[in-house]
């Protein structure tokens, strides 16, 4: 309906995803061990950090790239197809 009013308005969906901050530091175990070592790694290694992390979101509320795009979903700053639940299943 805004659109036939003349409005420009744009929705479009994204991953968030999973980056690595300070939240997870009630995930980690105190204790040294095994379990430790290996969040501590997955965390520092492998997971994003905040400023890449929110590069989708930044794309989509400030890109002139995506100005005119609408309905798309998005994930790691490129557009990209979902499933429905249930779908693709055999």
């Amino acid at each position: 309906r805004l659109k036939n009013r003349g409005a420009e308005v744009t929705a479009n969906v994204l991953h968030p995803g999973v980056i690595s901050t300070d939240l997870q530091r009630e995930l980690i175990p105190e204790q040294e061990g095994p379990v430790r070592s290996t969040l501590v790694y997955f965390k520092e290694k492998l997971l994003p950090g905040a400023d890449s992390g929110a590069s989708t979101q930044v794309l989509l509320a400030a890109s002139p790239m995506v100005e005119n795009v609408s309905g798309i979903y998005f994930d790691n700053c490129n557009s990209a197809q979902f499933l429905v639940s249930g779908e693709g299943k055999n």
